[in-house]
């Protein structure tokens, strides 16, 4: 029998943001591949083009704004190739949907702590997947998401193009409610399975109310967690939550190693991609970075300062070797060392270029 704590962690797994829009976020990083192979003589352009700008630069600047110059135009050419790939790959929509999708899965996680289990991207079919899949007090909710630049119908208004797609999207729901059903029919018995669709849009109308079209209930993504918590939370006992989402969790292992085994890898979310590729290299980098200053004005000798910096490079190697740091819920751990690592090294051949230019100088 499985522990709480394995429960939970195994709950938390089902409903991270690396599940959200596993299909789409595939689709972006392929059509981004392959923009840059067919066109990657424009973004190696605009990659370098402002590097050049800077050095043509230097001999026009003096001191440190030289450098502050020079770095920030280099670090422009990065922002504009990837920018120029976004939007030559036509990815920006596909992305605008996954972060639609991530907005409403994090209105659907506040919900865990009243007994709500949240499975993001629950795969029934071949190459398509359900949004969100809801179990809790109130029963079965099948999510379905969608984002749009042009505003949603209303029950009074709204353009044809926009009623359609509309439509379809209640097609998509409705099809993954009666899949959902189908596939668990055992465990549900006469346990509700509500189909809703979740509606994000770049000029959300405040006053808009959710509402029902052919079964379906309409939510406008600002009123998803005031209309849950309108819902009969007694419905339906624990124990009957919690059977219907240990058989729906025992689907989704078997589904996902299978996907593992036909070579499917789903991307890590842009939060994550953000958060441990960036930010935290960027805090480890910075915290050598002071520890560093912070030893040469306590030790005023430079070999013993140089001495603590070669230690502080060498126990980040050592930390980043050691196998204790190898699962994945410790990847934060890892990345944060590459940072600390990369700096105390570039620290260490700091001094080093000092001391041989005055030792020889």
């Amino acid at each position: 029998m499985k522990s709480s704590r394995s429960i939970n962690r195994q709950q938390k797994r089902l409903a991270s943001p690396d599940r959200v829009a596993r299909f789409a976020r595939n689709k972006t990083w392929n059509r981004c591949r392959a923009e840059l192979k067919n066109d990657w003589p424009v973004i190696l352009f605009a990659l370098i083009f402002p590097s050049v700008v800077a050095l043509l630069m230097l001999p026009l600047t003096h001191g440190s704004e030289r450098w502050i110059i020079f770095s920030a135009l280099s670090t422009s050419g990065v922002w504009l190739a990837v920018i120029l790939t976004l939007l030559m790959s036509g990815v920006a929509p596909t992305l605008m949907g996954a972060y639609a999708e991530e907005w409403t899965a994090q209105s659907l996680r506040a919900f865990r702590k009243k007994g709500w289990h949240l499975v993001n991207g629950m795969q029934l079919r071949s190459k398509s997947d359900i949004d969100h899949v809801v179990i809790g007090p109130s029963g079965v909710l099948v999510v379905e998401t969608k984002w749009s630049s042009e505003p949603w119908p209303t029950p009074l208004s709204g353009h044809d193009f926009m009623k359609s797609r509309l439509n379809e999207t209640v097609e998509n729901v409705l099809r993954n409610r009666s899949d959902f059903v189908m596939n668990f029919k055992k465990n549900l018995g006469d346990i509700p399975v509500q189909a809703i669709c979740v509606l994000w849009t770049t000029d959300p109308n405040p006053e808009e109310t959710p509402w029902e079209l052919r079964g379906v209930k309409i939510i406008p993504g600002m009123k998803l967690r005031s209309w849950l918590k309108s819902l009969d939370s007694s419905l339906i006992t624990n124990e009957q939550v919690n059977a219907i989402f240990s058989e729906v969790e025992r689907h989704v292992l078997r589904r996902d190693k299978h996907d593992v085994n036909q070579g499917f890898v789903a991307q890590p979310s842009l939060r994550r991609l953000v958060t441990e590729r960036a930010l935290l290299p960027m805090v480890g980098a910075l915290f050598a970075f002071y520890l560093s200053i912070l030893t040469t004005r306590i030790i005023e000798k430079w070999q013993a300062t140089m001495l603590v910096t070669i230690l502080f490079l060498s126990l980040g190697l050592v930390l980043l070797l050691a196998k204790y740091f190898k699962p994945r819920h410790r990847q934060w751990v890892r990345w944060t060392l590459w940072g600390w690592t990369v700096a105390s090294g570039a620290v260490v051949v700091l001094y080093a270029v000092v001391v041989i230019r005055t030792e020889f100088a």
